[in-house]
């Protein structure tokens, strides 16, 4: 007989009552934060109506927008199609036109009225600098915005009249802390500049906007420039890179920095040169108006020392003073001739200004140079031309012709003026043994046609400087010729033809 095993009882649970003060708790914060949420709503600050009307007021504009999306974790919105055209009427076509506009907060920040904008595929079009733009910033934004984000976005300034090409600077991104009037602006850009095309990249920081003079409102920072494009500018070629720093106010940006462009050349000449250099300038930010207040450029052996100004409104026109001491002339005409060699070779000093206008002819064409210059221990290249110079300095002196290196030509020493390609050669003077030689006339750099008339003034006699039965025949008549002060003979010297046949004839008088 199977016993059987009493139940054992089961030990009593008791459940345990949450406090009435804890539940009462609870039921406070539900309601404060249903509340909280309910007076967001009511008061919630991005309604299309409430966001036209800030920032119609924060910048001066009329604001259009075609849709809003509200957004609440994290608050804010992301709007469409939003235009802005500004109250102030004027001549220009100012405007701005965002693609996707965003304001996000946080619910901490966004009590205080503290906001970040992102905007993506903006156009603002503006008049070049110098011109009413129309937009008016007086007036404090209602919202304190900490951070403003563009990409893919684009700065078109259009000149008058209308028919001028604008220019579009293509903005990959920005970004900009604390933006307003309120304390300095951090900053960091990076776009696609013009002229000359190259990519920009541009940080620093500027100051308390002074909205009574734009002008006077501080900026600094650093940059670079990375391979731009020089070919935009009609007649030269080749790519520029560039760093820097600069300081200041919008009006006065003092900038400085180094620039290096390996491959520099005008487009008609064929060569290419690497160019390197530092600069001071001056910039007015306002209007673009560049001082250059010392540049030092340097090219093959040559150093050449220059001030300036690019200035005028739309295409600027640059005006230059260029110096220089102990360089190679044959460095400098390698840069606008197209024969393989130099012309001329020697150790040249200079003092000239270049005057570059904004036309849209070729670079040699519409550059205006005049230097006074001097050349010392020249040699010309052309065989043929040397050969010719080597023999007319032996006639100068009486010698027979001999197998002696080339002649140096020393002490030339002259003034000339480019305009539409051709050089016009005054005063032109040097020296080679046994003659001095004045000359005056033109050099077409395009065309290398040569076109010069002068005399020679020997040290010889013209018997001595001829040989053979023509010697014979001018003996008795020296006394009847023209000397120079030296007693030798004074000669008609002309030289035409092209730099690679050249012709030179002399007639005695």
């Amino acid at each position: 007989m199977i016993e059987s095993v009493p139940k054992m009882p089961r030990p009593e649970v008791r459940k345990r009552r949450v406090p009435r003060g804890v539940l009462w708790a609870a039921g406070v914060c539900v309601a404060v934060l249903l509340l909280g949420w309910i007076v967001l709503i009511l008061i919630w600050p991005f309604t299309r109506q409430k966001v036209q009307s800030d920032l119609g007021e924060a910048t001066g504009s009329t604001v259009v927008i075609q849709s809003l999306h509200k957004t609440y974790f994290p608050p804010g919105c992301v709007m469409q199609g939003v235009s802005m055209t500004p109250l102030q009427k004027t001549q220009s076509t100012a405007a701005v036109n965002i693609e996707k506009l965003t304001i996000h907060s946080s619910y901490t920040r966004l009590w205080s009225k503290h906001v970040d904008i992102f905007i993506d595929g903006a156009e603002v079009h503006l008049p070049v600098p110098g011109h009413n733009i129309g937009f008016s910033f007086d007036k404090p934004s209602k919202a304190i915005v900490d951070e403003i984000s563009v990409k893919n976005s684009a700065l078109l300034f259009h000149p008058q009249p209308a028919s001028s090409p604008q220019l579009r600077f293509d903005i990959h991104e920005l970004l900009v802390h604390h933006p307003g009037m309120r304390e300095e602006m951090p900053f960091t850009v990076k776009l696609r500049i013009p002229e000359p095309p190259g990519e920009l990249e541009v940080s620093g920081k500027l100051g308390k906007w002074r909205s009574d003079n734009p002008g006077q409102t501080p900026v600094s920072g650093s940059y670079s420039l990375e391979r731009a494009d020089l070919a935009v500018f009609v007649g030269i070629r080749g790519s520029v890179s560039s760093r820097g720093d600069f300081n200041g106010n919008i009006q006065h940006i003092q900038l400085q920095g180094s620039a290096d462009a390996p491959d520099f050349g005008v487009t008609r000449s064929g060569h290419r040169v690497h160019v390197t250099g530092d600069f001071r300038a001056l910039v007015n930010g306002a209007n673009g108006d560049v001082a250059l207040e010392e540049v030092h450029a340097s090219f093959g052996k040559t150093r050449v020392k220059s001030t300036g100004t690019v200035e005028g409104e739309g295409e600027k026109t640059g005006d230059l003073k260029l110096g220089g001491t102990d360089g190679r002339i044959q460095d400098v005409l390698m840069l606008f001739i197209q024969s393989p060699v130099s012309p001329l070779t020697g150790i040249v000093a200079f003092n000239a200004t270049a005057k570059v206008p904004a036309t849209l002819q070729g670079f040699v064409r519409k550059v205006q140079f005049t230097s006074d210059f001097s050349i010392d221990d020249g040699h010309l290249t052309n065989p043929t031309t040397q050969g010719k110079m080597d023999h007319l300095s032996q006639q100068a002196q009486g010698e027979k012709q001999t197998d002696d290196p080339a002649t140096a030509i020393s002490n030339l020493v002259g003034h000339v003026e480019l305009r539409e390609g051709v050089a016009n050669f005054t005063d032109l003077k040097f020296r080679v043994p046994g003659a001095l030689a004045h000359l005056h006339g033109t050099y077409d750099v395009i065309t290398e046609k040569i076109d010069m008339h002068g005399l020679l003034l020997m040290e010889a006699d013209l018997p001595h400087a001829t040989s053979g039965f023509k010697s014979f025949l001018l003996k008795p008549i020296n006394v009847f010729l023209k000397k120079n002060h030296h007693g030798g003979a004074r000669i008609p010297v002309t030289i035409t033809g092209t730099y690679d046949k050249p012709v030179c004839k002399t007639d005695p008088v």
